[in-house]
């Protein structure tokens, strides 16, 4: 619907269409086997971007539809920021959340503008460590992790799963190959990504410093 919108007015405009999303979330790569394919969002992944294209040059649609953060992580975007300390001004004022509105579920926070357990916020908050983030979040990792069991820290829980699962360079190619991105030329750059985005969210994890969930991970 987004980009429908957005090609009608690139097409009276004769501009391209600009999609700014990072490529951690764009990619989605899979923290288990049962959030593969279509039980994932991929309305911004690189193979539906390609056969949109693929669509539009079908119907004689000449639009440009490109995504200049593909392949970096969101963490990746926020220091490369052309003007940082105004992304670091306003950042309170956007969003991030998918479940902004489950208040019933935000335990330590119910006035809270995110969720802080689903994976967008994931992403957000290791996107922002290191620097000053005023985002108020209804879950703290110390929370989830004592919620294990719970629908609210399955996210959670996956994550940190995939965060303590080694994996080669070659299992995560392998994974993309699955997701479509098999005849893409540049897939050693989307397997860096993977990785880059791995450390991220890692190092969130470890800024925690929760002795719990760190002796969960097997590093303490």
């Amino acid at each position: 619907m987004f980009l429908s919108i957005a090609l009608i007015v690139a097409s009276y405009s004769n501009t391209k269409i600009v999609v700014p999303e990072n490529g951690s979330v764009s990619l989605n790569y899979p923290l288990s086997d049962s959030r593969r394919a279509s039980c994932s969002t991929r309305t911004t992944h690189p193979v539906f971007l390609k056969q949109y294209r693929r669509v539009l040059g079908a119907l004689g649609l000449t639009t440009e539809v490109v995504n200049p953060y593909e392949k970096m992580t969101k963490g990746e975007m926020g220091q490369h920021c052309a003007d940082k300390d105004y992304l670091l001004s306003v950042v309170a004022h956007s969003n991030s959340c998918g479940k902004r509105s489950m208040h019933q579920h935000m335990y330590d926070n119910n006035y809270a503008t995110h969720c802080g357990h689903c994976m967008p916020c994931m992403y957000r908050k290791a996107s922002m460590i290191g620097e000053r983030d005023l985002t108020t979040y209804g879950n703290r990792f110390v929370t989830l992790f004592r919620k294990r069991g719970d629908k609210v820290a399955e996210d959670f829980f996956a994550m940190l799963n995939f965060l303590k699962t080694d994996l080669t360079r070659d299992q995560i190619k392998r994974e993309l190959r699955i997701a479509g991105l098999g005849g893409f030329d540049d897939l050693d750059e989307y397997v860096d990504l993977v990785v880059r985005t791995r450390a991220e969210l890692s190092a969130m994890i470890r800024a925690d410093n929760n002795n719990a969930v760190l002796r969960y991970m097997g590093w303490q």
